[in-house]
C-alpha cells in the first residue's frame, strides 16, 4: 500500500489559479488582465477602492478625509470668506478677496466632497449640507462679525 501525500496549496498558488480562470472568462468578452496591476490584500490591511475603505463590508471614508471636509465647511459656516480676506486661505480662481460668500465654484467643491460623503456617511453628509446653505445665504445685512446666530449654532451640535 503506498501513501500518497497531499499537499495543501499556497495562497500564491491560489491567486495564480484565480487569476487563470478569470482571465479565461474575461477573455471570452476580449478583456485582458494587467498582471502588473493586481494586488491581494489581507484583512489586516487597507482595502482601498476608489478612496472608499471596503474592508467592513460597507463602504467608508477615512476619517482623515472626513475631517478635511468638516474642517472647510466649519470654515464657511463660522467665518464665511474672512479666511481669504485674513490670508488663512488662498483665494479660488473666481473668488474675489472682499467677498463676503462663498464663490460658487467653492460651494461647488464642497458640495462634491458633501456628495462623495453622502454614500456611506449620510447623517454627516446632511449635517454639513445644512451648514453650507447657511453659510451661502449669509448676505452682508445678517452678517455679524462672520460669527453664527446661537440659533444657528443651536441646530448643528457637535460631534
Amino acid at each position: 500500500m503506498t501513501s500518497v501525500s497531499w499537499q495543501v496549496p499556497t495562497k500564491g498558488k491560489i491567486i495564480d489559479s484565480m487569476y487563470r480562470c478569470s482571465g479565461l472568462v474575461l477573455g471570452e468578452y476580449k478583456i485582458v488582465l494587467n498582471r502588473r496591476k493586481k494586488r491581494v490584500m489581507g484583512r489586516g490591511q487597507r482595502q482601498d477602492i476608489v478612496g472608499m475603505c471596503v474592508n467592513s463590508g460597507r463602504p467608508t471614508i477615512s476619517k482623515k478625509i472626513r475631517s478635511r471636509i468638516r474642517a472647510a465647511v466649519h470654515s464657511e459656516f463660522v467665518q464665511g470668506s474672512a479666511n481669504l480676506r485674513n490670508g488663512k486661505r488662498r483665494p479660488g480662481k473666481h473668488e474675489k478677496p472682499g467677498d463676503l460668500n462663498p464663490s460658487p465654484r467653492r460651494v461647488s467643491f464642497l458640495m462634491g466632497h458633501i456628495g462623495r460623503l453622502e454614500w456611506s456617511h449620510p447623517k454627516e453628509a446632511e449635517k454639513y449640507k445644512a451648514m453650507l446653505d447657511v453659510a451661502i445665504n449669509r448676505t452682508v445685512h445678517n452678517i455679524h462679525s462672520f460669527t453664527p446666530s446661537s440659533d444657528e449654532l443651536e441646530d448643528f451640535p457637535e460631534g
